[in-house]
């Protein structure tokens, strides 16, 4: 049975990731590892934790709520305030805090609320 690559070379075909010198394989792994502490870092702190990490647009409400932009990027439609405050708790926020991302965000027209839930919506500039 063939010997399963490394995990920083399943993204490749067997056939490449078997022709990589050790050398080439140690730069790979090297790259994704830094790839992941900075995914993790963001994740973290929060688009506001990079510079210039919040777009634009979302910058008046991540001012006035820390964490709100990263609501916006990872609510789902239709969501429920219950789900909504489930989410606020994996960026550190209370409920409060979820409550008060989620006015800054519909005070700057990027979320709506209505019976079925909130949904995000798209900044008018901005094609999606």
């Amino acid at each position: 049975m063939p010997r399963k690559p490394s995990h920083h070379l399943r993204s490749l075909p067997l056939a490449l990731a078997a022709t990589l010198s050790p050398e080439a394989k140690r730069d790979l792994a090297d790259y994704r590892t830094g790839q992941q502490r900075r995914r993790l870092a963001r994740d973290a702190g929060g688009w506001a934790a990079d510079p210039n990490g919040v777009p634009p647009f979302l910058e008046a409400a991540e001012a006035e709520a820390t964490r709100a932009a990263d609501l916006w990027r990872s609510l789902k439609p239709r969501s429920t305030e219950t789900e909504a405050i489930a989410l606020g708790k994996r960026f550190g926020l209370d409920a409060g805090g979820t409550r008060a991302a989620l006015n800054a965000l519909r005070r700057a027209e990027l979320l709506t609320h209505g019976p079925d839930g909130y949904t995000p919506q798209g900044p008018g500039n901005v094609p999606f």
